[in-house]
């Protein structure tokens, strides 16, 4: 199941503008921002209550952030806020 959500996951969101996805055989994410900060959008996902973690801090991951695999329902609630926090 997780496996299957993942790869819809990432289907979607490589089809987002300004964000670059890495593929993953993880249970995780990992996408960077190609403008606008991932900082913002951070924050705009906790104020939507959805928690993700904040990877830009980190050397080499700069301005990325890291989306663990979750329910269908999960996974779209993420979408929808992600999109809503990038356009």
């Amino acid at each position: 199941e997780i496996i299957k959500n993942r790869d819809y996951l990432l289907g979607v969101m490589k089809d987002i503008k300004n964000i670059k996805v890495y593929d993953s055989k993880t249970n995780f994410i990992l996408f960077r921002f190609l403008k606008g900060s991932a900082d913002e959008v951070f924050s705009n996902l906790l104020a939507d209550k959805i928690l993700i973690k904040n990877m830009s801090k980190t050397t080499g991951l700069e301005n990325c952030l890291r989306v663990t695999i979750g329910t269908k329902e999960e996974n779209n609630l993420f979408i929808q806020s992600l999109k809503n926090s990038i356009i």
